[in-house]
C-alpha cells in the first residue's frame, strides 16, 4: 500500500521537523513491541565519546483493518508510538535534575502532540494522543535495567487510515 509508506514518511517527517535537536531518528516496524537493543546498540556506536543527543524512536504497530468507517471505506487502525530520548547527564558530565528532565520531556511530548493536532494527522484518530515518561514505560525501565545515562518519554496515537472509493 504506497499511502501506508506515505502515511509513515509524513509522520517521520513531522518528527524530524517537531524536534530539530535530535541527533538521530530509528524506526521499528514490529508487532506490538520494539527491541530496544538495537536502538541503544546504533546509538552508542554513534557515540563513542559519550556525547549523547537527544534522539528519537517511531514504533509502527501492527496495521489491523476496521469497519467502524463504512462498508464501502478501506480503513485501518494504524498504532504508532513516539518516543524522545535524552541523556541525564549533560555535555559537561553532570547529571542533569530529575525536574530537568522531567520537564524536557514533558515540553517535547507536548510539541509532538500539538505538531499532531496542527499537522492534520489527528482527526484521523480514534482518541486523542497519551503521553507517557513514567518509571515504568518500557522504555525507561530498559535503561534503568541496562544502568543506561537515558530517560524517554512516548506519545501514543492509533492513526485512522485508508483508502475511499
Amino acid at each position: 500500500m504506497a499511502w501506508e509508506q506515505d502515511l509513515m514518511a509524513e509522520i517521520t517527517t513531522l518528527v524530524d521537523t517537531t524536534w530539530p535537536t535530535l541527533g538521530r531518528i530509528f524506526r521499528g516496524r514490529e508487532a506490538g513491541f520494539i527491541n530496544w537493543r538495537t536502538p541503544i546498540e546504533d546509538f552508542l556506536a554513534d557515540t563513542p565519546d559519550g556525547a549523547y543527543p537527544p534522539f528519537a524512536v517511531i514504533q509502527w504497530g501492527a496495521m489491523m483493518p476496521s469497519t467502524k468507517y463504512g462498508d464501502v471505506n478501506s480503513a485501518y487502525e494504524f498504532p504508532v508510538s513516539v518516543y524522545f530520548v535524552v541523556p541525564t547527564v549533560a555535555a559537561d558530565r553532570y547529571a542533569e535534575s530529575s525536574t530537568s528532565l522531567q520537564t524536557q520531556i514533558a515540553n517535547a511530548l507536548e510539541l509532538m502532540r500539538a505538531a499532531f493536532h496542527a499537522d492534520g494527522v489527528l482527526w484521523q484518530t480514534e482518541m486523542g494522543p497519551i503521553m507517557d515518561q513514567s518509571q515504568a514505560m518500557e522504555a525507561n525501565s530498559v535503561f534503568t535495567e541496562l544502568m543506561l545515562p537515558l530517560r524517554a518519554g512516548v506519545v501514543r496515537a492509533t492513526l485512522i487510515c485508508g483508502v475511499s472509493p
